[in-house]
């Protein structure tokens, strides 16, 4: 149970002259083990003692890193083993694209981007029996930030009948990412008939991205007259003369997206034995709430070269996205067993509740006064109330709300006897739907 069920990272980190022995054998379900999960356990174990001077004692590692062009790497690790607890704690920080978690006994890259990336994490894992097995408890927390670089050009060339087009591309992109997740679970009244087990769960995750991408069409190759000045023709306000003389158009494009989420998750598992019988009941409950929060600033210009007739374009646009969803499912499993007859019966009630609200908002800035292409109000600005209301572009505006409910019942046989096997299952399910879709003068209200 410790450090998240990875015994692996628990050995790797576990120095061979602390240990005893170690036994390995094949468990089945008891009534003698202190502790519920001991009981309810079967299977392989490994059963590793320590030597009795190490019962009780704390141990740690360290890993340093440099390199050229200010590479750097570190990570430290801690744990503290008792015979009632045990706590472990680890951190890192680098500079070498490497999004560490222990995974398996060893540090694990669990990011596969690209671009340039900056990590630092911190971790905690814990395990506690209360010392005459009344309870039990286990967790884990993670802090995590990091930051992201991107910088390409593109360059391609497109062949037509009447000619080719090269289309010359250049973009920056920078995010960064901030994230706190934790879960716990706790096995209470475990020397009583009301055993339960209770496993909350939150995570919040906040980001932050910043892109700026430049594209420039002609018919005309202009690959030497980038050669070694692509980024400073590309990200300048104004083109190079010459340049610009041979291009067909220019697009510009600015980008922010600042993004909030948040989950919350709880789940309730129960059983119920019954003295002198095999039978048992099984009760299980779960919920869970996430709302994803959105905002995307944008601006975009075209402009046109050559005494091109067609007009520039440009448009500042604000879009507002938020979905808040919660779920929730409730079950009740009655389990019988005739060993001697091989006989297997099991009845099942469950309910399922989603309920989701979404919403699409896109607001049209450009089309407010002294917010056109000569304003230099900075990306991310906002005008107030009525102002900002009457730039929202309600043809491309819109919100959901759909609710479902699920109840079903089930039943089933099972017979076996040697090589043969029989089963039989009667079952019953009620889905009921709604859905309404907002939009200016398209509302509709569909249920099933």
């Amino acid at each position: 149970d410790f450090f998240n069920n990875d015994r692996e990272t628990l050995l790797a980190n576990l120095p061979a002259y602390m240990v005893k022995n170690v036994k390995v054998y094949e468990k089945t379900k008891d009534s003698l083990s202190r502790y519920e999960r001991e009981r309810n356990f079967e299977g392989l174990v490994m059963d590793v003692r320590l030597k009795r001077e190490y019962n009780q004692s704390a141990m740690g590692n360290t890993e340093l890193g440099g390199g050229t062009d200010e590479r750097y790497m570190a990570r430290l690790f801690g744990m503290k083993i008792h015979d009632l607890y045990r706590f472990s704690a680890y951190a890192g920080s680098n500079n070498v694209n490497s999004n560490d978690q222990v995974m398996g006994g060893y540090y694990t890259n669990i990011d596969d981007g690209y671009g340039e990336k900056k990590f630092h994490y911190a971790g905690l894992n814990y395990n506690v029996d209360e010392k005459d097995g009344k309870y039990s408890v286990s967790g884990s927390a993670r802090v995590q930030a990091s930051k992201e670089s991107n910088s390409l050009f593109e360059a391609a060339e497109h062949s037509y009948s009447d000619g080719n087009i090269f289309d010359y591309t250049g973009r920056n992109s920078l995010v960064r990412n901030f994230s706190v997740q934790t879960g716990h679970t706790f096995t209470l009244f475990q020397q009583t008939p009301w055993v339960m087990t209770v496993m909350p769960q939150v995570s919040y995750t906040r980001s932050t991205s910043r892109s700026e991408s430049h594209s420039v069409s002609s018919d005309k190759s202009l690959g030497g007259f980038l050669s070694g000045r692509m980024a400073d023709d590309f990200f300048s306000p104004e083109l190079d003369d010459t340049i610009s003389r041979m291009a067909t158009n220019r697009m510009d494009s600015r980008e922010r997206t600042p993004t909030h989420r948040n989950y919350q998750s709880l789940k309730l598992d129960k059983q119920i034995k019954f003295k002198h019988s095999t039978d048992l009941v099984n009760i299980s409950g779960f919920a869970s709430h996430s709302r994803d929060v959105s905002e995307m600033f944008n601006i975009y210009s075209v402009d046109y070269f050559r005494n091109s007739t067609l007009p520039s374009d440009f448009r500042r646009q604000y879009q507002d996205l938020y979905n808040d969803s919660w779920y929730c499912m409730a079950s009740l499993n009655y389990l019988s067993f005739v060993t001697k007859r091989h006989h297997g019966l099991t009845a099942s009630l469950g309910y399922t509740m989603n309920h989701t609200d979404a919403n699409d908002a896109l607001y049209n800035l450009a089309q407010l006064e002294g917010w056109g292409a000569e304003s230099d109000l900075p990306l991310g600005s906002l005008p107030e109330g009525e102002v900002l209301e009457a730039a929202m572009d309600y043809r491309n505006s819109k919100r959901h709300i759909r609710h479902d409910n699920s109840y079903k019942a089930e039943l089933n046989y099972e017979f076996s006897v040697k090589d043969f096997g029989f089963r039989a299952k009667a079952g019953y399910k009620v889905d009921d739907g709604r859905l309404t879709f907002l939009q200016k003068d398209n509302d509709a209200h569909p249920s099933r």
